[in-house]
C-alpha cells in the first residue's frame, strides 16, 4: 500500500522529491539490492519493461546471480551471513508519505529466507551489528560486483528477474542527454508465486494489497 499507493504496475522513472533517493523513482544511480529486502512480504518475480531509455546514455540494470555471488564467498563468511546479525531499513518508497507506519525493521540475516541462496540485501544500506558482520557484508558487496552483468533495457525489451535467486542496480555510467536522463522511463511490475502465503498481510477486503 505504501509503494506507489498499492498499484500494480510501476513507473520506474525519476520523480522530483526523490530524485535523490533509493528508489525507483531517483535520477541517479540506485545499488545493489533485492525488492523490499527486508520487508514482510518480498515479490518472488521482478518485471521490467523498456519504454524510454535513450542510447545517448550508458545507463545499465546490472545483475548478480545468487549462485555466481555465494560461489566466491568462503563457508566462514556464508555462516555468519546466515546469522542474524544485519540491520536493513526499510526501503524508501515504503517510507516516502506513507499511508501505513512500518516502525523499526528487525534484525535479519542477509542469507536465507525464501530459499537457502536467498540474499537479503539492499548496498550502502544494510549494515552489520559487529565488527564481524560488517567485515563480512564488505566480502559481499565486492563479491556482488566482480560478477554483475549489464544490461541495457532498450525500448521494448521486457525482462523477468527472479527475485530470490539474484540482485539488481542501475548503474550510470556515462550521460551525453541529460534530458534523456530525466525522462528515462521503465515500467515494473512485481508477483509472488502463492498469494495465499501472504494474506494476512492484506489490506482487510483487498486480494492483492499488502498493508505496509
Amino acid at each position: 500500500m505504501n509503494v506507489n499507493d498499492g498499484d500494480v504496475f510501476q513507473d520506474i522513472h525519476p520523480k522530483e522529491d526523490l530524485q535523490n533517493s533509493q528508489s525507483q523513482k531517483a535520477l541517479s544511480e540506485i545499488f545493489f539490492h533485492k525488492d523490499l529486502a527486508n520487508h514482510f512480504v518480498r515479490p518472488d518475480w521482478v518485471n521490467i519493461l523498456g519504454l524510454r531509455n535513450s542510447s545517448e546514455n550508458e545507463i545499465y540494470t546490472c545483475f548478480s546471480r545468487n549462485i555466481d555471488i555465494l560461489s566466491t564467498l568462503s563457508s566462514e563468511t556464508k555462516s555468519i551471513l546466515r546469522e542474524k546479525l544485519f540491520h536493513t531499513p526499510f526501503d524508501d518508497l515504503s517510507t516516502h508519505k506513507s499511508h501505513i507506519e512500518l516502525g523499526e525493521a528487525d534484525i535479519h540475516p542477509v542469507l536465507g529466507g525464501a530459499t537457502p541462496t536467498d540474499i537479503r540485501y539492499f548496498e550502502n544500506r544494510t549494515q552489520g551489528i559487529n565488527e564481524i558482520a560488517k567485515a563480512a557484508i564488505a566480502k559481499l558487496q565486492q563479491a556482488i560486483h566482480d560478477v554483475k552483468i549489464p544490461v541495457f533495457i532498450s525500448p521494448g525489451l521486457f525482462m523477468g528477474a527472479a527475485n530470490n535467486d539474484c540482485l539488481h542496480n542501475k548503474e550510470v555510467r556515462k550521460i551525453n542527454n541529460h534530458d534523456a536522463l530525466k525522462n528515462r522511463w521503465l515500467m515494473k511490475t512485481v508477483n509472488v508465486r502463492d498469494l495465499n502465503k501472504h494474506t494476512k498481510y492484506f489490506v482487510p477486503g483487498k486480494k492483492n494489497i499488502v498493508a505496509g
